[in-house]
């Protein structure tokens, strides 16, 4: 991974996720990901298209923002143990989808309506759909009980 650029993300190699640590492995990624300055881009999701009325300040901070996503998201793929990702795709992350493409930070749990999707980070599936992390995370964490 990245550890000689940061001995922090050490931790993330040496604890990947197996499916019996998520707890342990989440606090390890949140600390890695907050050392790096990245933790916010899976708090809240970047816009999915730059409006057409952007400045080109905004347009730079836009960009950056989809750029620490990427970053962001490789993270957490490097950081999941190869067994409990077998069906994730080894092709590059895509670019941000289209407008009302894909799934919302905003949306709601399905097994805890009152609870909101916490992270808009993504990752792409074999099938080409992408899905939020945490929702790939919990599918994982769900089949091993």
């Amino acid at each position: 991974m990245v550890s000689m650029k940061n001995p922090l993300a050490a931790i993330l190699d040496s604890n990947r996720f197996t499916g019996l640590n998520y707890q342990d492995w989440l606090r390890n990624l949140n600390l890695v990901l907050a050392s790096v300055k990245l933790l916010y881009a899976i708090e809240k999701s970047p816009p999915k298209e730059a409006p057409a009325d952007i400045s080109p300040e905004e347009l730079v901070t836009l960009k950056q923002w989809w750029d620490d996503e990427v970053k962001a998201r490789c993270y957490v793929m490097a950081s999941i143990s190869s067994s409990r990702r077998p069906h994730l795709s080894s092709k590059p992350p895509p670019p941000p989808p289209l407008r009302g493409a894909g799934i919302c930070s905003d949306q709601l749990d399905e097994e805890n309506p009152s609870t909101p999707i916490s992270s808009g980070l993504l990752v792409q599936a074999d099938e080409g759909v992408s899905c939020p992390v945490v929702d790939l995370i919990d599918v994982i964490y769900r089949s091993l009980s």
